[in-house]
């Protein structure tokens, strides 16, 4: 099984957190990335971000006191919400989640034992991407346009079934009976 490909997103000022976050990550088996630490020199950062964000599973927002005045935190969340993907907020010093992710449960950033985050992070990502054979409610957001487009055609599907019988004998099913 591959491993579950995470983005961090973080306010730039907790870089130190983050880097925390990740390492603990990478222990249970995960396969996170973080920008300052993952893209190379001489790459352009804001096409390798969206690259990231686009092929990662999911995305766990460390939110602290810092993370609404990140000029690009809230727009990576926004960017994976967008796509669909699972987010996760790993809330760290009393901070609440913002913006697209404020009706979100997070999970904690338990400074005391790290591990214990991680392995939370883990339990959310096996089930949101499906990684156990089933998925969660946050896994089921990926595939919303799907059920939207499918929603919206079995809507019209109704609304002809339900013209089609206009001026029709009782008992003639012919029309219907053709599909």
């Amino acid at each position: 099984m591959a491993p579950i490909r995470v983005f961090i997103s973080h306010p730039d000022r907790d870089r130190a957190m983050a880097a925390e976050l990740k390492r603990i990550m990478d222990a249970v088996l995960m396969r996170p990335f973080l920008a300052h630490r993952d893209i190379g020199a001489g790459a352009v950062w804001r096409e390798a971000i969206r690259r990231e964000i686009e092929g990662c599973d999911m995305l766990v927002a460390l939110v602290t006191p810092n993370f609404c005045e990140s000029e690009y935190a809230n727009q990576e969340v926004g960017a994976a919400w967008v796509l669909g993907k699972p987010i996760l907020p790993v809330l760290a010093d009393g901070a609440t989640p913002p913006g697209f992710i404020s009706d979100m449960q997070g999970v904690k950033y338990d400074l005391d034992a790290p591990l214990n985050t991680a392995r939370n992070i883990l339990k959310f990502a096996q089930i949101a991407v499906g990684r156990k054979g089933r998925r969660g409610a946050a896994g089921k957001a990926r595939s919303g346009r799907e059920g939207e487009r499918r929603g919206r055609e079995s809507q019209r599907g109704q609304g002809r079934r339900a013209t089609e019988g206009r001026g029709q004998r009782k008992g003639d099913h012919s029309r219907r009976d053709q599909r």
